[in-house]
């Protein structure tokens, strides 16, 4: 039986093997193979990167915990750049399922052990309900409407917060959003004229476009394709890398597979019609 032929007639159970190897290597550790950067990317990759020391950064959360495999990778990434760049972060969520993820950021990313001190360089405000309301309100007068912090410090207690008051004391927005995105824009940004970078989901995506365009967001980290082209930026290989190279190695793979399976076919038909020819 020939190399085709076997080919052919392949348990199934070898090619999910082969998917399972394929996919499974690049999660365990990056490969970090190439990707292009797109201009979304670099726009907010520029963004972070004119920040000056001891700028203040409001790092704001609302989005469905189901979709946090899309964005806790871009978190990550993005408050390393702003970890490196020596800014001052706000964390403030605008729904009670995300409110976990930031405490899960602060031990992952090792913020005591990299030497950030809670209160002076960073702060959690956890949960301020009422989306578009408390937004509005939060911009307006921040002490005001967050009179204490996440572990029940008063506003007035944490130094960094003397230098925050309303929307205008940030040096810029951030958000990892998938809802409630037109009511951020329209109740902190827009009123305030305040630089703002979002990481979205890949469904999100094309919705925030136009207000890339009008000029409303100045940067946006598409899904996790965004991540991996932010961590080529940073040049550290992270989880977006190791999704990306997943991905790509398993569409070689499915591709491979149906040329090589096309062929096969090819082949056993031209040797089919050989015989018959000669009989």
């Amino acid at each position: 039986m020939s190399m085709l032929s076997r080919f052919q007639k392949m348990n199934p159970k070898v090619l999910y093997l082969l998917v399972l190897v394929v996919v499974g290597l690049p999660l365990i550790r990056p490969i970090n193979l190439p990707i292009g950067v797109s201009r979304y990317t670099e726009l907010f990759h520029s963004q972070v990167e004119s920040l000056k020391p001891g700028d203040v950064v409001l790092v704001s959360l609302c989005f469905a915990s189901a979709k946090a495999p899309e964005f806790y990778p871009q978190m990550v990434a993005a408050l390393q750049h702003l970890i490196m760049k020596k800014a001052s972060m706000v964390f403030v969520c605008w729904l009670p399922e995300v409110t976990p993820f930031t405490g899960r950021l602060f031990t992952d990313l090792s913020f005591d052990k990299r030497g950030l001190k809670y209160g002076t360089d960073y702060v959690d405000f956890g949960l301020i309900a009422g989306t578009a309301t408390a937004m509005a309100a939060f911009a307006r007068d921040v002490h005001k409407t967050a009179p204490a912090d996440v572990r029940g410090t008063l506003v007035g207690d944490l130094p960094l917060m003397a230098k925050v008051k309303m929307a205008t004391d940030f040096h810029l927005l951030m958000s990892f959003i998938s809802i409630y995105t037109e009511d951020f824009i329209g109740q902190v940004q827009t009123p305030y004229k305040l630089p703002l970078v979002t990481g979205t989901d890949g469904v999100s995506f094309a919705g925030t476009l136009p207000y890339l365009a009008s000029g409303q967001i100045r940067g946006i980290l598409n899904s996790m394709v965004g991540t991996a082209e932010y961590e080529k930026l940073l040049k550290m290989p992270g989880k977006g890398t190791s999704y990306m190279d997943a991905q790509q190695l398993s569409h070689v793979l499915i591709i491979t597979l149906i040329v090589l399976g096309n062929i096969a076919l090819a082949s056993t038909r031209a040797l089919e019609r050989s015989r018959r020819t000669k009989e």
